[in-house]
């Protein structure tokens, strides 16, 4: 009874550290589902898709219907068909101008011109989602590039170019991005977005700064607080002794903290991560990421190519954690080819309460 509950206390700390934080989603966690498509007629979208199939026949060049069936197709998890369509809307749309070509008539949707301006931004941003769907993110910057040319002060559109050219590995191009939003709008997700790029760049002083910044803009965010951590473990940073005493202590994101700051073997470590992802395979992505990112973190870094491989056969590409696992990877083989350098200095002591002080548990 004793192994069991042992055992059974190794898969929940594996189950926690993955599935409690999230810790590798997209930084905006927005749907980006158009609210065209089966709503314009207000039908269920089995009905929808009837009707439009119907109209297509009748009219097979209007570009409005193969939009609508393209976007309702995606609603319903059909992203090669919706990418079809989207494709052929596309194709058959007319010519359109700029924002800056438009002028101030870009603010007056009942101009023809206006509203084709509008779709075509639609269009672009909507086949960029069905290519992400597809695992196909470089094809899906052409389509943003694009929406970007149509209106370079689009927010939403340059946020969201922003994370595909991270999972990309386009570091310098994705922190161009979400400093133009930042430079327009203080949007919590564009800094997480920025703080997220900068860290896979290897600005861990830089993800520092950003995700401190995000989470006094979101002090409930525990997700932030972790990858706060691993840009401070990873850059040597002080850690401040008071930078986690907003986190309530029930929050999930503990968990991951206190498995960064613990001393656990590797072997524990792989340990409870595979008893956690055994009890939820669809964790089994982000279970090997982090494995990776802790090896680096917490010992010499030469396991961690290996966890790295295997995360980038299990996570989808286009993705958040196929991105990490990507550029962590590539970033070892390159390191390891360099000449030898000069000793690192000493990190700098961990400033922090032992769990026993903060009345949190350990969770290891």
């Amino acid at each position: 009874m004793a192994s069991l509950r042992v055992l059974c206390g190794i898969a929940a700390l594996g189950v926690g550290i993955l599935g409690g934080m999230l810790l590798y989603r997209s930084p905006s966690g927005r749907n980006e589902t158009s609210s065209y498509g089966a709503n314009t007629y207000g039908l269920q979208r089995d009905a929808a898709l009837e009707v439009f199939t119907r109209q297509i026949a009748d009219h097979p060049e209007d570009y409005m219907l193969y939009l609508r069936r393209g976007l309702t197709l995606q609603g319903m998890g059909r992203q090669e068909e919706a990418l079809t369509d989207l494709t052929d809307a596309l194709r058959l749309s007319p010519p359109v101008l700029t924002a800056e070509e438009l002028g101030d008539r870009a603010n007056n949707l009942a101009l023809p011109e206006t509203h084709r301006w509008t779709l075509a931004r639609e269009l672009h941003r909507q086949r960029a989602v069905a290519l992400e769907a597809l695992g196909r993110p470089s094809d899906a910057l052409a389509d943003l590039d694009a929406a970007v040319a149509l209106n370079t002060k689009d927010t939403d559109v340059l946020e969201r170019r922003g994370i595909v050219r991270t999972y990309t590995g386009r570091i310098k191009d994705a922190i161009d991005d979400f400093n133009a939003v930042l430079n327009r709008l203080p949007i919590p997700t564009a800094v997480v977005g920025r703080a997220n790029a900068k860290y896979l760049g290897g600005d861990y002083a830089g993800a520092a700064e950003d995700f401190t910044r995000a989470i006094s803009m979101s002090p409930d965010k525990g997700l932030y607080a972790v990858w706060l951590l691993k840009s401070q473990l990873r850059g040597r940073l002080a850690i401040p002794l008071k930078q986690f005493e907003d986190l309530p202590k029930d929050n999930p994101a503990w968990i991951g903290i206190n498995a960064l700051l613990a001393d656990d073997t590797p072997a524990q470590m792989a340990a409870s991560l595979a008893a956690g992802t055994a009890k939820d395979k669809a964790l089994a992505c982000d279970g090997m990421v982090f494995l990776g990112e802790w090896l680096v973190i917490k010992t010499d870094g030469r396991n961690a190519p290996a966890a790295f491989k295997d995360a980038i056969s299990a996570c989808r590409p286009g993705t958040m954690p196929h991105a990490v696992a990507t550029l962590e990877l590539r970033r070892l083989a390159t390191a390891a080819n360099a000449p030898a350098a000069t000793p690192a200095p000493k990190a700098p002591a961990i400033m922090r309460e032992t769990p026993a002080a903060t009345g949190v548990s350990p969770g290891i």
